[in-house]
Order: structure tokens, then C-alpha cells, then sequence
């Protein structure tokens, strides 16, 4: 029923862009977006209205030049031409919600939630829209992954960018899934040129702005740690400024390479929550061991070469703490949160190294939970220049 109900919408805002396009109408809903001029307000706009059913909304202007026609005349694609842009639609769980360290995991990962739709509105003039329709707390979901480095292999720090390091509007999963269109369809199809070419020209040279179709702001949280040692033969000594960066924002250690015990800790409250979504995960090397702690419960012990990503719908997590043993290579593990409604307060945060509390020479110097807030309407643009948070 919730599946027939989901095509009856679609087919209804299918039917609602026809007729406004065919009056000269432009659609409602949401101010300009991240482009800046009126032509990319306009086109900002005509998306709102062709995903108007949609809660959260990802934009991205490659500045690539896309053939809608060519999206639309391929059956794969199942698009419908409306308006100015190709539309089509996936299901949220067709997309993994976590990630494999050579098909080793320790704990199988959690899974997006079924029933969820995943809706694209491509232009022409290159911007890819990524809407999700759903309830609130599954909506919400979509904010909880979508891990993207650009230029980590890299001795230059100045074009270093890295989710850890730049919490933004590229750090969502809707961002990842317009990434893996446009990088792992339109280029191999040959429907996009003139924009960028790789990975690293995509985090660094798209803009990216995020559209919440809620009454009232979502409340992104992150925190975590990230460590790398470099003292194993076939390290690759091409990230020695990239790891240097990621220690700097966020490892408790006072030293490199040394067997490690790191900790964070973090608590919260809140004001006028009507819906969350919670996501974590702990990953590391041979050897290492990570561990993600919510509300003194144990979301999974990773150790070996491996990965748990964990998600939690409808909470509001008092106490988060994150543990890391590391004796060599990576180390890591994250908290994130998105919760819709009024605040979201750090109320403490501490970290410790080998049993020390904000140890003063630690890498990090002890770095506050970023907390960002994503208000109804547009939020504004987002690039590799580090973008708005």
C-alpha cells in the first residue's frame, strides 16, 4: 500500500509540472539556491516544485552541460521529461548503507530503512537535484552517511578536503547519490560534459547547497576520532600532509606512533525534538580495535580489518562515547545526528590519550561536537573552498 501510494504521488507531481509548464508557470516553493543569478534561481525554484513531495533536498551545480533527452530516451534510466528537467526515481535500500575493508567486516552493517523514495530532477545545465521522500525520521537518515575525500593521497594540504575536516553540504548521503550518477552514469554514457572529470574535480570544484522542506531547522551533530601511525614499511607516503590534517582536527593522541588508546566523550540535550536519526561507525586496521558507545551501550566492537556502520531512528542520545585502539595504520570511528526541531546543546566534551584527560599536547586540543543547523528553505552554497556550515 505505502509502494501504491508512493507511484500515485509521483504520478501527481508528474502530472502538476506538465500543466505548469504548459501555462508558463514556474513552480513554487523555496527561495533561490546556491548558484547565485536568476537563471540558477529559477532553476533552484523549478526543482522544489518538480520534488515537491520531497522533505530534504540536495543540489549540486556541476556547471557541466547534461543531456536530459539522452537520460529520457534511455529505458535504464526510466526518467520522464518535466519541464526542465530528467526525473526518475530509485528505492533508499537499494543503496548500502555502509562499507566493506576488503569484504572482511567483523559485524554486518545496518541497512537504509525500506519504503523510501530517492527521487532525481537533472537539468541541463547541470545541476543535479536528490530529494527523499518518506517519513521524518526516515528522511532524516539520508543525513547520516556519505563519506568523500578529495585529493587525500596528497602533500599539498591546501587542496586536501575530507569530511572529518569540511562538515558541510557535501557530507550527506543525497550528495553521494548525485555523485555516483553523475560519475558512474552520465560520464560513462557520455551524457555530461564540460564539467568535472573525476572525484577529486567533483568534492572540490561542484557547489552544493541543501534544501529542508521542514517547518522548522535539522540540527546536524558530529564528533570523532581519526587516527593514522606511519610506521609500517608500505605506508603510503603520499598522505603524510592529508594524515596530518585528520589528526589535527580530530585524534587525542600526543604522539604518532605508539600503542594507542583514545577517547571521546561528549553529552547532549535537547528542546523540541519531533524527529532524529542517528548514525555510527567504527572502522580500522589488523590489529586495531574501534567502538561506538550510545548511552553506555555498545553499538558494536569492530576489530580487525573491517567496518560497523550502525543507524537508530527516533532517538535522542544523552551520552555519546567514542574508543580507539590503535597499534598502527587507521584507526577511526563517528558520531553523527540529525534531529529536527528547536536546539540541540553540547552540554560537556572531553577526550583522553593512554588514560590522560585533555592531554594539553594532543594533536586536536580537545575540539567541540560541530553542531550545524540546516533551516527551512535553501541553506546556501557549499564548495571545496570549504563551503558554508
Amino acid at each position: 500500500m505505502k509502494k501504491t501510494k508512493t507511484i500515485l504521488t509521483f504520478l501527481i507531481v508528474i502530472l502538476t509540472m506538465v500543466i505548469l509548464t504548459a501555462c508558463g508557470g514556474g513552480g513554487g516553493g523555496g527561495g533561490g539556491g546556491g548558484g547565485g543569478g536568476d537563471s540558477s534561481e529559477s532553476i533552484y525554484t523549478k526543482a522544489v516544485s518538480a520534488l515537491s513531495d520531497a522533505s530534504l533536498i540536495s543540489a549540486a551545480s556541476t556547471t557541466a552541460t547534461i543531456d536530459i533527452d539522452a537520460i529520457v530516451a534511455n529505458v535504464g534510466y526510466s526518467a520522464t521529461k518535466i519541464g526542465s528537467f530528467a526525473v526518475y526515481e530509485k528505492s533508499l535500500d537499494s543503496y548500502s548503507y555502509g562499507s566493506n575493508c576488503g569484504g572482511s567486516d567483523d559485524f554486518p552493517d545496518d541497512s537504509f530503512p525500506s519504503g523510501v523514495t530517492i527521487r532525481f530532477a537533472i537539468a541541463a545545465t547541470g545541476e543535479i537535484f536528490v530529494g527523499v521522500v518518506g517519513s521524518d525520521n526516515e528522511a532524516l537518515s539520508t543525513l547520516m552517511t556519505g563519506t568523500w575525500d578529495a585529493y587525500l593521497r596528497s602533500n599539498d594540504s591546501s587542496l586536501v578536503e575530507h569530511y572529518f575536516l569540511n562538515y558541510d553540504n557535501r557530507s550527506n548521503y543525497l550528495a553521494y547519490m548525485g555523485y555516483k550518477e553523475y560519475l558512474d552514469r552520465f560520464l560513462v554514457d557520455s551524457y555530461a560534459t564540460g564539467g568535472p572529470v573525476d572525484n577529486d574535480e567533483y568534492w572540490t570544484d561542484v557547489q552544493f547547497d541543501m534544501y529542508n522542506a521542514f517547518s522548522k531547522s535539522v540540527r546536524q551533530v558530529f564528533t570523532g576520532i581519526y587516527h593514522e601511525q606511519a610506521d609500517y614499511g608500505w605506508y603510503p607516503t603520499d598522505r603524510t600532509a592529508s594524515d596530518q590534517l585528520l589528526r589535527g582536527a580530530w585524534s587525542p593522541a600526543t604522539t604518532l606512533d605508539a600503542s594507542l588508546t583514545l577517547k571521546r566523550f561528549a553529552s547532549f540535550s535537547y528542546a523540541g525534538i519531533t524527529a532524529s536519526a542517528v548514525g555510527t561507525f567504527a572502522e580500522g586496521d589488523n590489529g586495531n580495535n574501534e567502538e561506538v558507545f550510545i548511552d553506555s551501550v555498545s553499538t558494536g566492537h569492530q576489530t580487525g580489518c573491517g567496518t560497523i556502520y550502525r543507524l537508530f531512528l527516533d532517538t535522542k542520545p544523552l551520552d555519546v562515547e567514542l574508543n580507539v585502539g590503535s597499534g598502527w595504520s587507521t584507526a577511526r570511528a563517528a558520531y553523527r545526528g540529525a534531529f529536527l526541531g528547536d536546539s540541540v546543546t553540547t552540554i560537556s566534551y572531553s577526550e583522553s590519550s593512554n588514560g590522560v584527560v585533555n592531554p594539553a599536547t594532543s594533536y586536536d586540543q580537545n575540539p567541540a561536537p560541530k553542531i550545524i543547523t540546516l533551516p527551512p528553505g535553501w541553506k546556501g552554497s557549499s564548495d571545496g573552498g570549504g563551503g558554508a556550515n
